[in-house]
């Protein structure tokens, strides 16, 4: 087509998508004049640039409408997706505070947790903490059981002993992942539920004893 048509395809080559990138070379096999391939070259590239200007000078009061017609449909996106989001997270937020202030009295010190575990009281301790790569070779206290807390929060039944205090801790010194199962918990009637405070780092911080060994876990 382009040995038939010469550079006369340049003048449209900006119109057809593709054909503007292989026109260029096309001309320069078949030996056209680098004068000539300018000039139509630049030819279509005005009559590209002023198709599009000629389509804003002629539908100037129609574009405007449609500008206007998208900004309003813009503005009711927003506010039919926006808002709604903005609230949840709000809504999302505020569960968030509340929970956190719920289980602000039920922390439990490390150095409370260490005399009952020595002293034999009934205490079952959870590890939340979750490790990708090497989850075997990171030590717990003594006589935990590891969980993942996603799983826990997603149990369906939970069964404690009324009689056995439970304490959960993750590596957080916020304690924010073991407030959210502890929340989850106590939907499930678990009440004697506490957060270790200050986490896994407030335990190594006080030079209380590590171990690698886990208890079977015995939840439901």
């Amino acid at each position: 087509m382009f040995k038939k048509r010469g550079l006369r395809l340049l003048l449209i080559a900006k119109f057809v998508p593709g054909l503007d990138g292989i026109c260029p070379p096309l001309a320069g096999i078949l030996g056209a004049s680098r004068s000539a391939f300018i000039a139509h070259d630049a030819g279509g590239a005005s009559l590209w640039a002023g198709a599009y200007i000629s389509c804003g000078f002629l539908f100037a009061k129609q574009l405007d409408e449609v500008a206007k017609h998208i900004s309003a449909v813009a503005t009711l996106v927003v506010l039919i997706f926006g808002v709604p989001l903005v609230i949840f997270f709000t809504l999302k937020l505020v569960q968030l505070i509340l929970m956190i202030r719920l289980l602000r009295p039920l922390h439990i010190q490390p150095e409370l947790l260490r005399s009952q575990l020595d002293s034999g009281a009934k205490v079952g301790v959870i590890d939340l903490l979750r490790f990708e790569e090497d989850p075997e070779g990171v030590a717990a206290i003594p006589g935990a059981v590891r969980l993942d807390p996603l799983e826990l929060r997603r149990k369906k039944r939970v069964v404690m002993p009324p009689d056995v205090n439970l304490v959960l801790y993750c590596r957080s010194k916020n304690s924010f992942v073991s407030a959210r199962v502890a929340a989850e918990m106590r939907k499930h009637g678990v009440d004697n539920i506490y957060v270790l405070a200050g986490g896994m780092e407030g335990w190594k911080a006080l030079g209380f004893p590590l171990s690698t060994d886990f208890a079977a876990p015995g939840l439901n």
